[in-house]
């Protein structure tokens, strides 16, 4: 099982990218995992990106713009 299908097995299935603040530049292989727990029922609109609109109830929100799948390549 490789680190990406390792993580998303424990929920975090959403990575942000590491950023250096001195010159905007990414890390070369490292991000941060984030696993979206919701506390209560509601519905997320998607904000600017309504392909992500969906209904979220409490729990491991597994719908959270998951781009755990796509590999990083900065």
């Amino acid at each position: 099982m490789g680190k990406a299908e390792n993580y998303a097995s424990r929920g975090y299935i959403h990575y942000h990218e590491l950023v250096k603040v001195s010159d905007g530049s990414l890390h070369p292989i490292k991000v941060v995992w984030l696993k979206h727990i919701a506390r209560a029922t509601f519905t997320l609109d998607g904000g600017p990106h309504p392909e992500f609109t969906h209904q979220v109830t409490p729990g491991i929100d597994y719908e959270f713009i998951p781009n755990g799948d796509q590999p990083y390549n900065p």
